[in-house]
């Protein structure tokens, strides 16, 4: 048996859940979500539904956590891969006539692979994040090379 490709999709949704205001974070993951759609058989209302469950749980633990940086983002990467793996089997189960079948080795090695992925991608996602989102950069990288005009 092979071992699965990690949803990198997910690791990032979960970054940005843990790092960006939540309206903003669930507007982002939704549009991922729905992008999703396009590339696998899974509904809407099944991804979105699964994401915004993952969502709560990721949030309120992320509140509970006392620790911050690269160790609490790969447990929650973890912990919120189990979550949408397994809520979208329980929503499955209980609103579509034919529910996706449980296969409870392949979810775990999933969120496994996922949980060892995301440590390279919270420095890679770092980085992104404050390269293109941090205003203070912006400004002291625009107030750096403000140009004199001569008249």
């Amino acid at each position: 048996e092979s071992i699965p490709i990690p949803q990198i999709w997910l690791v990032i949704i979960i970054f940005f859940y843990l790092h960006w205001k939540p309206a903003l974070a669930i507007l982002y993951s939704y549009f991922l979500g729905f992008c999703l759609i396009h590339f696998s058989a899974a509904p809407l209302k099944m991804i979105l539904s699964s994401l915004l469950v993952t969502f709560v749980v990721v949030w309120y633990l992320k509140n509970r956590i006392a620790l911050s940086g690269v160790l609490t983002f790969v447990v929650l990467v973890f912990v919120g891969s189990l979550t949408f793996e397994f809520t979208y089997f329980a929503i499955s189960r209980v609103i579509e006539p034919k529910s996706t079948s449980f296969m409870f080795i392949d979810r775990l090695q999933l969120s496994l692979v996922n949980f060892i992925v995301s440590y390279p991608f919270f420095f890679i996602l770092s980085f992104l994040d404050k390269f293109l989102f941090d205003e203070d950069a912006w400004q002291e990288n625009t107030t750096a090379h403000e140009v004199t005009t001569h008249e």
